[in-house]
């Protein structure tokens, strides 16, 4: 039985389909027809409000999974590849899934192999299905769809707690605001564990496209000989995806994509500009949107038309959602975004027994995220709460000296306070310009040299989805 709106929709009418699904780097192509036996049948082999461990790859065993997941109720907490062996015994000893899902000839494969009270069951498309039949069943929401980390880290978290609605409400109201249809053919540019990868999947499959599964790296000659090759339209990145681009010199070379997006943080305006400018020149589009994962992807889009006018926005809230700011008093504009959809998250878990709480968040979001709407709706984005600091009586914004750094010197920083001074972490290669960083800051900012320690590295550690690894410690004094 299809107890999952996002499903049903996919394959209404289309389980009989000759139309391409899914197309991956080892030249399988699965139609909706075969999609619809694949998922149903690996569905045989679960069962509802049970959990699911599921290392995602970006191919095609992992979406068949996936998808199984959502058709039958198992509720899958979704990990990528790069999870360590120790993560994974963590979530298993937290959150007991009856299911672990696996690439083969993986360290992982070995992990399940060795936790005790699993057996393998079945290989899906180079992956191993593997049950513990001896778990206790659970007490799970009947609203409950799918567990993510809630950062791009890969340690192990606190999970969101997404629901069937919220995946459905969210992927309709992209598909409407990017005029998604099924002639698009999408790729994996970024990874399906990552919420905005996700969003991808679901929104393509939504519209009956063609999504091509790859985990080749955007840098990589192949991914744009497998992308050019089935004539890719829809690129997902973020703002380190672009940077790699722009190094790349992607907007000289030819290339079928139609449509660029951009999510996952703050996009230097810098690099908007230039690609907004180069879809522009070429009759393409690009898309400037926010999410978190607790919004089950996208909360706001800025639609090119209003690229130029608006330049450094996030755009408006997706079709179905409204956005507001909470301020302090009546005369400020800047303060807390506040969102409102039916695809904000039921709320967090962080044990077994957080999974039978329902809707805690009533379809209110508040995001963390500092920022202010102009007179249009457009929303603008300034920082984390978290952000500021008090020095000297005066607050001061961390990311606003990242943002400076950025646009006036290219130098993406990570900038954290330890009382009683600034931390500003680089990396190395940009150290001849220190001098005239330093001026710049003092002068800007109206601090003296003593309230600033600068440190490099030689490279930044990053995680799957492109940010800067906070808790890095390989930095050191200049």
């Amino acid at each position: 039985m299809i107890n999952n709106r996002l499903i049903e929709t996919i394959f209404s009418g289309f389980q009989n389909s000759d139309k391409c699904a899914l197309i991956s780097e080892h030249k399988e192509e699965i139609t909706y027809q075969q999609l619809f036996r694949l998922v149903t049948e690996t569905g045989t082999y679960l069962k509802e409000e049970r959990v699911a461990l599921l290392i995602m790859n970006n191919d095609v065993g992992a979406v068949i999974f996936y998808l199984s997941c959502l058709m039958v109720g198992t509720i899958p907490i979704i990990l990528d590849k790069k999870v360590t062996e120790s993560e994974v015994q963590q979530y298993i000893k937290t959150y007991e899934p009856e299911f672990i899902f696996v690439p083969q000839d993986s360290e992982m494969e070995v992990v399940a192999d060795r936790s005790s009270g699993y057996g393998m069951t079945k290989a899906i498309y180079r992956h191993v299905l593997y049950e513990n039949t001896g778990v206790a069943v659970k007490d799970i929401s009947p609203l409950l769809a799918v567990l993510l980390p809630t950062s791009g880290t890969t340690h192990v978290s606190k999970l969101v707690r997404i629901s069937k609605e919220n995946i459905y409400d969210n992927a309709k109201n992209i598909c409407s605001s990017l005029q998604i249809n099924e002639t698009d053919v999408a790729i994996t540019s970024i990874p399906l564990s990552y919420t905005y990868g996700l969003s991808v999947l679901h929104t393509h499959l939504l519209k009956h496209a063609t999504i091509l599964l790859t985990d080749k790296s955007v840098l990589q000659r192949k991914f744009w000989d497998f992308a050019n090759q089935y004539r890719t339209t829809s690129f997902a990145g973020v703002p380190y995806t672009y940077e790699l681009l722009e190094k790349n010199g992607h907007i000289n070379k030819e290339n079928t994509i139609k449509t660029y997006t951009q999510a996952g943080g703050r996009l230097p305006v810098r690099l908007q500009k230039l690609f907004m400018e180069y879809c522009l020149r070429t009759g393409k589009k690009f898309y400037v949107m926010y999410g978190q994962t607790e919004a089950t992807a996208r909360i706001s889009i800025l639609q090119m038309e209003y690229a130029g006018e608006k330049l450094g926005s996030v755009g408006q809230p997706i079709d179905g959602g409204k956005i507001f700011i909470e301020t302090r008093d009546s005369a400020q504009h800047e303060g807390e975004i506040i969102y409102i959809g039916k695809n904000v998250c039921l709320g967090y878990c962080t044990c077994l027994e957080e999974l039978k709480r329902n809707d805690e968040n009533g379809g209110v979001l508040h995001t963390g995220d500092i920022g202010s709407l102009d007179k249009d709706g457009f929303l603008y984005i300034t920082g984390r709460k978290s952000d500021f600091i008090k020095k000297y009586g005066r607050r001061i914004c961390l990311s606003d000296i990242a943002v400076m750094m950025e646009e006036q010197y290219g130098i993406q920083a990570v900038v954290r306070y330890e009382e009683p001074v600034f931390i500003i972490v680089f990396e190395d290669r940009h150290k001849e310009k220190l001098k005239e960083l330093e001026e710049t800051l003092y002068l800007q900012l109206h601090l003296s040299k003593s309230d600033f320690s600068f440190r490099m590295v030689k490279e930044f550690e990053r995680t799957y989805n492109g940010k800067i690894r906070m808790g890095a410690t390989n930095d050191k004094y200049l």
